[in-house]
């Protein structure tokens, strides 16, 4: 059965939304719409009826009204039985009549009939046409010609590796070889055979978790976390155990506490430019977070992906560099390029 929200539960989730900055129903439409997006209203749930919410706000049923109609008109309600649409997402289209409307798609360079407008179609891959600043991804385009380069390089060796199959369980040779010198090179001694490639850090994170945590086992996350992170250890039915931050930086001591009581399979941690705060754990606080995992017998899992993006030039000592028992996954996405969906797991090699 499809989720439902009732009057009273939206009116608590909806706060004081009415500040008068604008007509009533665009600032409900509004702070509805966020609700959507950050997730505190699932999708596919039904809204309450207009005459429910008109009352549980205590604003005229008018009101709602104009603000559900905004709201299918924006794609974010699907048109249901009489008042009682479900939450949507849009289409991606950013000129489409999902988000502006066909009038405005149209003055924004669309169409406003989905992806064929010449202002969407300009721009190669999934940029935003030019004049439009995309705020929906914190990602940039790849570095010069970096990518360019490297993947006109690889194709002139193809040929070599045709005549074999095409499938390497654990990763080319040459490239795991790359990955661990940038490990030995960062003072974490490392041999090829301790990398797996893997693609994207996603799918190494899911490869982690089907290998060392079974159903219900917990696994210990940082909060806030990295959702897509979040939506792979749930979709392992594994139990994520938050640990909120201190003011500042991570709350060891309340890291400690959780890692000594829960004891977790898993503790997934991300100590390098963490998602989503930007801070960098400090090393004497990596090395009591090692020695509280060995203790509770959890296995310490780094996200080392944004560990590159050091803006500041952070000195800090990758986490395996505590503990042969940490397992590092890593991508080239945030440090290179989104589409070079290239990742890898290091860990020991049994």
């Amino acid at each position: 059965m499809a989720p439902s929200l009732n009057a009273a539960a939206l009116s608590r989730l909806l706060g004081p939304w009415n500040r008068g900055a604008g007509p009533a129903y665009r600032e409900l439409a509004d702070v509805v719409r966020l609700l959507i997006l950050d997730g505190r209203v699932p999708l596919e749930t039904a809204l309450p009826s207009e005459r429910a919410l008109s009352a549980a706000l205590g604003v005229s049923r008018t009101t709602v009204t104009a603000a559900y109609t905004s709201l299918r008109e924006q794609g974010f309600l699907s048109s249901g039985q009489g008042s009682r649409g479900r939450t949507r997402i849009p289409d991606l289209n950013p000129f489409g009549p999902a988000i502006f409307g066909p009038a405005k798609a149209k003055e924004a360079g669309g169409t406003g009939q989905g992806w064929t407008g010449a202002g969407a179609m300009s721009a190669p891959g999934l940029a935003a046409p030019e004049g439009i600043l995309d705020l929906a991804y914190s990602a940039l385009p790849a570095s010069g010609e970096l990518v360019h380069r490297a993947f006109a390089a690889a194709l002139t060796e193809l040929p070599a590796l045709l005549p074999g199959f095409g499938y390497d369980a654990i990763g080319l040779l040459p490239l795991r070889q790359a990955i661990a010198d940038r490990y030995t090179a960062a003072g974490v001694p490392t041999h090829a055979g301790q990398v797996m490639v893997t693609s994207g850090a996603q799918h190494a994170l899911t490869i982690v978790l089907r290998t060392l945590a079974d159903r219900q086992d917990r696994v210990l996350v940082e909060h806030p976390s990295y959702p897509n992170a979040l939506d792979a250890i749930r979709a392992a039915r594994c139990r994520p155990v938050p640990v909120a931050f201190a003011h500042g930086g991570w709350d060891l001591p309340a890291l400690e506490t959780a890692l000594a009581q829960q004891r977790p399979k898993l503790a997934y941690m991300v100590p390098d430019f963490h998602n989503p705060t930007g801070m960098a754990m400090p090393d004497a606080q990596r090395r009591r977070l090692v020695r509280a995992a060995a203790a509770a017998g959890t296995v310490l899992v780094a996200d080392e992906t944004l560990r590159e993006l050091n803006l500041d030039g952070v000195a800090t000592t990758p986490l395996a560099g505590f503990s042969p028992h940490v397992v590092t996954i890593g991508s080239l996405s945030k440090s290179h390029w989104g589409g070079l969906r290239t990742g890898w797991i290091r860990a020991s090699e049994a």
